[in-house]
């Protein structure tokens, strides 16, 4: 632990020092979400003598959110990172008091960080629609490793096809369901008032959306129709930087999309179709 904790010291002093380049967009929403998140766990978890569960939490989970974060942004925004690194700090203080207390002076916080008020997580602070949108690039990113690994090919060009609005009427649909069967029954009589008469691709769908649960489930009800396609168009520099290759999006429906093997038909919420070549 003693590593891992100098490699947080770090982070947080090189923090107050780089320049404050970016500004605050989708991916620092997702952030600022993430740490109201880890503060209702590390709070919930003390409260209920779960002192480890609690410094995992602090210490592990907040430490992969920045690492995300620096990964996936080249232009970091100090003030919210400040903001972060002064949360964290009292998240960690009754774990390291002597490197916490250091930390504080160094971030400009007031008085001893001992004394300072403790993190009050704020559900209205959560942003699932920036939640939701960093899953789809995670999602992505894990299908085209997939595709890759089962392709055997090393691809110059990823095409990737992001699925039209009726999908998505039935993936939120689907989503309100309490049951796998339930959603599929939703699904089904939604598809039936729009016209759609490709049952077993609705199927598909609602099987997608009734496949997850617990948080993740809760994010994407509630962030309800995402744009796939400016979503994935932002990401798409850092998807090209992770991958070595190019990325085009399309749009399902789009009239002009260079698709030769008609994978944009498979596209569904969450899981955008892939073509390599």
């Amino acid at each position: 632990m003693r590593d891992k904790l100098n490699q947080v010291f770090k982070l947080i002093t090189s923090i107050t020092s780089m320049s404050d380049s970016g500004t605050i967009g989708l991916l620092e929403r997702w952030l600022l979400s993430k740490l109201q998140r880890r503060i209702k766990a590390v709070t919930d978890a003390l409260e209920n003598l779960r002192n480890r569960t609690a410094l995992e939490i602090a210490l592990f989970e907040i430490w992969n959110d920045l690492r995300w974060y620096f990964r996936r942004t080249q232009k970091p925004c100090k003030q919210v990172l400040m903001e972060v690194a002064k949360t964290w700090v009292r998240l960690l203080a009754p774990y390291a008091p002597f490197m916490c207390e250091e930390l504080w002076s160094i971030l400009g916080g007031e008085g001893y960080v001992s004394k300072a008020q403790w993190p009050v997580y704020d559900e209205k602070k959560l942003d699932y629609k920036a939640e939701a949108s960093e899953s789809l690039i995670e999602q992505v990113m894990e299908d085209l490793r997939e595709v890759m690994k089962a392709a055997k090919i090393t691809p110059s060009t990823a095409h990737i096809y992001v699925a039209s609005k009726w999908k998505w009427d039935v993936y939120l649909k689907a989503l309100e369901a309490p049951s796998p069967r339930e959603a599929i029954k939703n699904a089904m009589e939604y598809a039936k008032h729009l016209q759609i008469k490709d049952f077993k691709l609705v199927q598909r769908v609602a099987s997608s959306a009734s496949s997850i649960g617990g948080e993740l489930k809760e994010v994407r009800f509630k962030a309800g129709v995402i744009d796939e396609y400016e979503v994935l168009q932002s990401a798409r520099e850092f998807l090209e930087r992770e991958f070595k290759f190019k990325v085009k999006i399309w749009r399902e429906e789009d009239s002009e999309v260079y698709d030769p093997k008609n994978r944009r038909f498979n596209a569904i919420p969450y899981k955008p179709a892939i073509y390599l070549e």
